[in-house]
């Protein structure tokens, strides 16, 4: 039977297989890595505070994706990826429309979240947070409620609402369609462990002299998946430096932009025309 690939083994081969992906992903993590661990802006306003949420959880997300696929530990990288996209969406529609107001209901829902958690397990909590969630809760629910068509009054199911009814329908309003669709619904079965998370396992099962085995190192999803962890946090990067002012934009444009274009010149000569291509 084949031998299984130490990690350094397999880092080894796929840097050597997709060298240009990682190294324009790798170029954007040192340049994000830099600006973010010296920020020291103060975040006034609700988008500003959540643009730098989502800056410092996007930038998480972006770094384990590139760990994962350098392993070809795609399926545990797509869930991420997935992940990564839900912020893309959000950090777009944040800034369409009345930016703040929509940051200061995402940030709110934070407490309608902990109301529930209290409700449900509020034995458990601690007397003095289930104080501050209920406080917090208190000063926050007017954002969510509003009155419905037959004049009684109604508390949101989703943060974003009424102004969108889910991330579904974020994504069509920023122009993410395409990757809604392309993206986050398969890697959602992957998310779930439907049987089409399986999909790079058996598509490449090995069959040697013992018998049939799982192909545990397909690198069959590593190039799309970096080139999509480059993309999208490439974008929440950008806005998140337009926002705080931390590098030249000149600077960030050119990593971007260099790194996008190869990744369009290697998608026009590997995949078909309807893939989910760049954001």
């Amino acid at each position: 039977m084949t031998r299984a690939l130490t990690e350094a083994e397999m880092r080894g081969k796929l840097r050597a297989e997709f060298p240009e992906h990682f190294r324009h992903a790798w170029t954007l993590f040192e340049l994000a890595q830099g600006a973010l661990g010296s920020f020291k802006a103060i975040a006034d306003t609700p988008f500003k505070k959540s643009i730098a949420l989502i800056g410092g959880r996007s930038f998480k997300a972006y770094h384990a994706i590139l760990n994962l696929c350098e392993i070809a530990y795609t399926e545990d990288a797509g869930v991420i990826l997935r992940s990564l996209f839900q912020l893309l969406v959000i950090t777009r529609w944040l800034s369409m429309g009345d930016s703040e107001k929509r940051a200061r209901k995402y940030l709110g829902w934070f407490w309608v979240a902990m109301m529930g958690e209290l409700k449900l397990y509020e034995s458990r909590i601690d007397p003095r947070l289930a104080r501050a969630a209920r406080n917090g809760y208190a000063n926050h629910k007017g954002l969510f409620e509003y009155i419905d068509k037959d004049g009684k009054q109604r508390m949101s199911k989703q943060w974003c609402e009424p102004d969108a009814r889910n991330l579904e329908q974020m994504a069509k309003e920023v122009d993410l369609t395409t990757h809604y669709d392309g993206l986050y619904r398969p890697l959602s079965s992957v998310e779930h462990s439907d049987a089409l998370a399986y999909s790079a396992m058996v598509s490449e099962i090995l069959t040697t002299q013992d018998g049939v085995s799982l192909n545990l190192h397909s690198d069959m999803f590593v190039p799309a998946h970096v080139r999509n962890a480059f993309q999208y946090f490439g974008e929440i990067f950008n806005t998140w430096n337009q926002t705080f002012a931390v590098l030249k934009e000149d600077h960030v444009r050119r990593v971007r932009t260099e790194g996008i274009d190869f990744f369009k010149q290697d998608m026009s000569e590997k995949l078909p025309t309807d893939s989910p291509g760049i954001a």
